[in-house]
């Protein structure tokens, strides 16, 4: 496609050559005690007309698999600069985070609330939040291909219409990766006959694990089986070679189609199960995903933090009486071309629907107590 020839955009060239088509500020926050003082900081630099969205973690105890996807977001190559928000008797520490960044010479401050009070501490905040996007400001701008994106793909949200969504992301999927272009997915029905046959023998064995393992999860109840009712995967999947599997926030070695494990391996739990398409997107968006594809259906209102989120549906209804959460209708016979506009449109800094209405759901887990260790 001559789309994968040419630059499609200016981006941001971070120190560790990976490329960023947003450049705002993530504030992370700690604990959930610290939430507010977080929240408010950001919706007010949102005001200011900055770009700054939100994640972080609602526990007191130190989850190893909160650290790493907290550690991954920060290094997206979207997150221009991180602020920190810490309370100061949670295990994870706002000053680690605040290292590991810099050590990645990402820009990156943090401070206790407790420190500074409500008051004060919004507006040291949003003090230090300015000057962290006017750091990230500094950041080298660069060419960007169609190639450099990472897509995902999900779909909470299902109704008979998805097939047809899916079908036009297979195409687009399928030119992507044939183009140089990296692809993730982290659906778990039919994943087994749908993937195996794409891929080699490590990977194949990777996939059979995790395959039982998700499998042992909808059993046990730690899958939403309503989730996976209309499932999409083989008409968007089959035949594409699939390179290999991710961990929880770990991210591609090379370009291709890529298997997000969700489920850790200590064990499973509902607790870190997707909540929603704000969550699922995000268990993509720590494996690097720039941009997340969701497959509508009966519509959706939710968005995620750091990567924007296109919204497409191929159903008449939604895209009508849910015109302004909606942002592509595919209804005629170039679906995939379309998809791969908006996708170059996005890349260019066109804002998403959820992007443009404030959505900024992300991952706010608490480790169940089998998996919370002090260290």
């Amino acid at each position: 496609m001559k789309e994968y020839e040419l630059p499609i955009a200016e981006g941001f060239l971070r120190p560790d050559g990976k490329k960023g088509i947003r450049n705002g500020l993530l504030v992370l926050y700690t604990v959930s005690c610290c939430w507010h003082i977080a929240n408010t900081v950001t919706l007010k630099l949102r005001e200011m007309g900055y770009e700054a969205s939100i994640s972080g973690n609602d526990s007191c105890f130190d989850d190893p698999i909160m650290i790493k996807r907290l550690l991954r977001l920060m290094l997206h190559p979207n997150v221009g600069a991180v602020l920190i928000v810490g309370h100061g008797c949670e295990f994870i520490q706002a000053q680690k985070l605040c290292d590991f960044a810099r050590e990645h010479h990402k820009p990156a401050r943090w401070f206790f609330d407790q420190s500074y009070g409500t008051a004060e501490s919004i507006r040291h905040g949003i003090e230090e939040g300015e000057a962290l996007l006017r750091e990230a400001d500094m950041c080298p701008r660069t060419d960007v291909y169609l190639r450099d994106i990472t897509l995902s793909a999900i779909s909470c949200a299902q109704d008979e219409t998805v097939k047809n969504v899916s079908l036009a992301l297979g195409e687009v999927f399928r030119m992507h990766v044939e183009n140089g272009g990296t692809v993730l997915f982290d659906d778990l029905v039919e994943m087994e006959e749908c993937t195996l046959s794409g891929a080699d023998e490590n990977a194949a064995e990777a996939l059979a694990c995790a395959w039982q393992k998700a499998k042992t999860a909808r059993e046990n109840g730690a899958v939403d089986m309503e989730r996976t009712k209309y499932s999409f995967i083989h008409e968007r999947l089959l035949d594409i070679p699939v390179q290999g599997i991710l961990k929880v926030s770990r991210i591609p070695k090379k370009p291709g189609l890529w298997y997000v494990d969700t489920l850790p391996d200590e064990g499973t739990s509902r607790a870190y199960m997707p909540g929603g398409a704000g969550n699922h997107a995000m268990e993509t968006i720590t494996s690097g995903a720039h941009i997340v594809l969701e497959a509508v259906g009966n519509g959706s209102v939710a968005g995620a933090p750091v990567s924007p989120v296109l919204k497409i549906t191929a159903n008449e209804t939604t895209a009508r009486e849910m015109a302004e959460d909606t942002d592509l209708f595919l209804g005629g016979d170039h679906a995939a071309e379309e998809i791969i506009a908006a996708v170059i449109r996005t890349a260019k800094g066109e804002k998403t629907a959820s992007e443009r209405l404030g959505h900024m759901e992300g991952m706010r887990l608490t480790a169940p107590k089998q998996y919370c260790r002090k260290g």
